[in-house]
C-alpha cells in the first residue's frame, strides 16, 4: 500500500466545512483544482447529505501538470460528520485500486477545522503508476486544499 496525504487547517467550523465540501454543484464556481467535478450517479439521490456506502458518483480531475481531464466511477465508502470517503478500482482491486478520503477534524475547540485528504493505493500497479503521477497527484491535493479553504472561508452562514 502506498499513501499520499495533506491536509490544511481551515478557520470555520467542522459542520461547515463538511457542508460546503459536500455543495459538489458549486466546485466549478470556485474553481477547484484537481477534483474539477462530482456527481452522485445513484439514481433517487436528491441531496448530498443522503450519500449513503454503496451509492455511486463519477469524479472528473486534471492533474497540475496535465491537460487530460480522468474520469472515474468510484463507490462511495464512508459519508460521516468526520469523513467521506470513496474507493475506485482498476478493472480489479489486486490491479489497482485507491481509497480517497476528507476528513473534516475539529480543533481549536471547534472553532477551525483541520481538513486532511487522503489517498491509500493498493494492488499491483500501484507502484508504476504512482511512479509517474504521485507528485503531481501530492501537488493536486495541496492545490485543491488551498482553493478549497479559501472558498470555505470567504462562505457567509
Amino acid at each position: 500500500m502506498t499513501v499520499i496525504q495533506d491536509s490544511i487547517v481551515i478557520d470555520r467550523e467542522a459542520e461547515i466545512v463538511r457542508k460546503v465540501f459536500l455543495d459538489f454543484a458549486a466546485y466549478p464556481t470556485w474553481k477547484s483544482s484537481c477534483i474539477q467535478k462530482i456527481t452522485v450517479t445513484t439514481p433517487s439521490k436528491t441531496s448530498n447529505d443522503s450519500i449513503v456506502p454503496g451509492d455511486t458518483l463519477q469524479v472528473r480531475i486534471v492533474l497540475p501538470n496535465s491537460k487530460k481531464e480522468n474520469v472515474f466511477d468510484p463507490e462511495v465508502v464512508e459519508n460521516s460528520e468526520e469523513r467521506f470517503s470513496w474507493k475506485g478500482k482498476l478493472v480489479l482491486d489486486s490491479i489497482f485500486s485507491g481509497k480517497h478520503t476528507f476528513e473534516f477534524c475539529p480543533i481549536e475547540n471547534g472553532s477551525k477545522t483541520k481538513f486532511v485528504q487522503t489517498e491509500e493505493f493498493n494492488g499491483l500497479l500501484a507502484w508504476p503508476i504512482l511512479k509517474f503521477i504521485g507528485k503531481d497527484t501530492v501537488k493536486g491535493f495541496s492545490e485543491f486544499n488551498q482553493r478549497f479553504k479559501e472558498h470555505v472561508e470567504k462562505c457567509e452562514f
